[in-house]
């Protein structure tokens, strides 16, 4: 993503932590779609999972495993596979735009996003029963989507409609509604409203202490935190939520990664410029 023009310092700071967030949701930060598509932990021999699966399920899996490995181009040949293997899901394309966060592609991921949307809202009007808080987690994906290309009151627009669509969830919806939350109090933070994040944050956290939508909101919420000045409560939340996301979804997710910067971007300004060098080294070498 090009860095948007910016004109203060606090504005430049804002975009870089949007760039480090690179959140949700699942869409977790897609939390919502990952939760429907989620991305199996690597199995010691996946090949016989594979061989017994249908084309465009063995399609994912693979996907998923080359995804995690940093083979970006040949799982991206893999996505596209199971993308043409059936009917156009709106839940994979969800998945492959987060991955296309991930790989670099944001305008890709963009048009798949908006394609989504546009899916899942046909499939519901043709079903007869179109409620546009049933769009909630390729909305969210959108959101995301749009963030990540620095588009930020745009994005912030799109996560508050979502989280008033979910005011009222029920329990299917307790995903979707966590991952805009989740997104929602990000944006917030990257536009330098921390004590607002901060109470989103906690919303989003109420009732989940597992999974990546979980470990996504605690980053976000240590980020918030050390915003605030409040070290000691940040820290071991920044630390142990980056070592979550690396092993949920490996070293070269944006999600991770952006978790990473955060913990860096914290150690920096608290005085420990050494340690937030070898963090973003850590990168790299990946």
């Amino acid at each position: 993503m090009s860095e948007p023009h910016r004109t203060s310092t606090a504005a430049r700071r804002a975009w870089l932590r949007s760039a480090a967030a690179a959140s949700a949701l699942a869409c977790a930060f897609c939390a919502a779609c990952d939760d429907r598509t989620p991305a199996p932990k690597p199995a010691t021999s996946t090949a016989p999972e594979a061989d017994a699966l249908p084309a465009a399920p063995a399609l994912e899996l693979q996907a998923q495993e080359l995804e995690r490995a940093g083979r970006m181009e040949e799982a991206r040949r893999a996505w596209e596979r199971a993308l043409a293997a059936g009917p156009r899901s709106p839940a994979l394309m969800c998945r492959i735009a987060t991955f296309e966060l991930s790989a670099g592609d944001p305008e890709r991921a963009e048009l798949l996003a908006r394609e989504a949307c546009a899916v899942r809202e046909a499939e519901l009007l043709r079903a007869g029963a179109l409620r546009r808080a049933d769009l909630a987690p390729e909305l969210t994906t959108l959101a995301l989507v749009i963030r990540q290309r620095g588009r930020l009151e745009e994005a912030l627009g799109g996560a508050r409609e979502v989280v008033e669509l979910l005011r009222d969830a029920g329990p299917g919806q307790q995903d979707a509604r966590r991952a805009a939350l989740t997104l929602y109090g990000s944006l917030l933070l990257d536009l330098a409203r921390a004590a607002e994040a901060e109470a989103v944050l906690r919303q989003a956290l109420e009732g989940s202490a597992a999974g990546a939508g979980a470990a996504q909101a605690r980053n976000l919420l240590g980020a918030c935190l050390g915003e605030l000045g409040r070290i000691d409560e940040a820290e071991p939340l920044l630390r142990a939520s980056v070592e979550e996301l690396f092993e949920l979804h490996g070293g070269h997710d944006f999600r991770a990664r952006g978790a990473l910067l955060r913990l860096a971007e914290f150690l920096q300004r608290t005085g420990r410029a050494e340690e937030a060098v070898a963090l973003r080294q850590r990168l790299v070498r990946r």
